[in-house]
Protein backbone atom coordinates (compact mmCIF):
# COMPACT_ATOMS: atom_id res chain seq x y z
CA UNK A 1 0.00 0.00 0.00
CA UNK A 2 2.03 2.84 -1.36
CA UNK A 3 -0.51 5.63 -1.72
CA UNK A 4 -2.54 7.47 0.95
CA UNK A 5 -5.82 6.21 -0.53
CA UNK A 6 -4.69 2.58 -0.68
CA UNK A 7 -6.17 1.58 2.71
CA UNK A 8 -9.48 3.22 1.81
CA UNK A 9 -9.65 1.55 -1.60
CA UNK A 10 -8.70 -1.83 -0.09
CA UNK A 11 -11.49 -1.43 2.47
CA UNK A 12 -14.04 -0.56 -0.23
CA UNK A 13 -13.05 -3.54 -2.38
CA UNK A 14 -13.25 -5.95 0.55
CA UNK A 15 -16.62 -4.52 1.58
CA UNK A 16 -17.92 -5.24 -1.92
CA UNK A 17 -16.62 -8.79 -1.67
CA UNK A 18 -18.33 -9.22 1.68
CA UNK A 19 -21.64 -7.84 0.42
CA UNK A 20 -21.85 -9.61 -2.94
CA UNK A 21 -19.93 -12.84 -2.50
CA UNK A 22 -20.43 -13.81 1.11
CA UNK A 23 -24.21 -13.61 0.92
CA UNK A 24 -23.92 -16.87 -0.94
CA UNK A 25 -24.03 -19.84 1.43
CA UNK A 26 -20.28 -20.52 1.38
CA UNK A 27 -18.85 -19.30 4.64
CA UNK A 28 -19.19 -20.77 8.07
CA UNK A 29 -17.03 -18.16 9.80
CA UNK A 30 -15.73 -14.89 8.36
CA UNK A 31 -13.56 -12.26 10.03
CA UNK A 32 -11.73 -9.31 8.53
CA UNK A 33 -9.13 -6.95 9.91
CA UNK A 34 -8.30 -4.09 7.52
CA UNK A 35 -7.20 -6.01 4.41
CA UNK A 36 -6.75 -9.48 5.91
CA UNK A 37 -9.52 -12.06 5.87
CA UNK A 38 -9.97 -15.35 7.61
CA UNK A 39 -12.74 -17.57 6.32
CA UNK A 40 -13.82 -21.02 7.36
CA UNK A 41 -15.83 -23.05 4.87
CA UNK A 42 -16.42 -26.56 3.60
CA UNK A 43 -13.55 -27.91 1.52
CA UNK A 44 -15.66 -28.29 -1.63
CA UNK A 45 -16.42 -24.50 -1.63
CA UNK A 46 -12.79 -23.34 -1.69
CA UNK A 47 -12.26 -23.25 -5.47
CA UNK A 48 -15.52 -21.36 -6.02
CA UNK A 49 -14.74 -18.79 -3.34
CA UNK A 50 -11.20 -18.17 -4.58
CA UNK A 51 -12.34 -17.78 -8.19
CA UNK A 52 -15.06 -15.32 -7.10
CA UNK A 53 -12.63 -13.30 -4.97
CA UNK A 54 -9.74 -13.33 -7.45
CA UNK A 55 -11.01 -10.67 -9.80
CA UNK A 56 -7.74 -8.66 -9.57
CA UNK A 57 -4.19 -9.96 -10.01
CA UNK A 58 -2.96 -8.15 -6.87
CA UNK A 59 -5.34 -10.03 -4.59
CA UNK A 60 -3.52 -12.98 -3.07
CA UNK A 61 -5.09 -15.83 -1.15
CA UNK A 62 -3.54 -18.56 0.93
CA UNK A 63 -5.51 -21.68 1.73
CA UNK A 64 -4.83 -24.12 4.52
CA UNK A 65 -6.67 -27.41 4.39
CA UNK A 66 -7.34 -29.66 7.32
CA UNK A 67 -5.87 -29.33 10.75
CA UNK A 68 -7.44 -27.71 13.75
CA UNK A 69 -5.29 -24.59 14.11
CA UNK A 70 -4.45 -21.53 12.04
CA UNK A 71 -2.15 -18.58 12.64
CA UNK A 72 -3.76 -15.20 11.95
CA UNK A 73 -1.52 -12.26 12.80
CA UNK A 74 -0.02 -13.06 16.21
CA UNK A 75 -2.93 -15.26 17.27
CA UNK A 76 -3.30 -19.00 16.91
CA UNK A 77 -6.90 -19.93 16.24
CA UNK A 78 -7.90 -23.41 17.35
CA UNK A 79 -11.05 -25.30 16.39
CA UNK A 80 -12.16 -27.61 19.17
CA UNK A 81 -15.60 -29.24 19.35
CA UNK A 82 -16.94 -26.76 16.73
CA UNK A 83 -15.86 -23.82 18.89
CA UNK A 84 -13.23 -21.31 17.77
CA UNK A 85 -10.65 -20.68 20.50
CA UNK A 86 -7.59 -18.47 20.42
CA UNK A 87 -4.19 -18.65 22.06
Amino acid sequence: MEFPLSPISADLILQDLEIFELKKPFSLEFYRYVDDIILSTQEYNIDTIISNFSFHSRLKFITELGGNSLNFFNVTLIKKDNILLYD
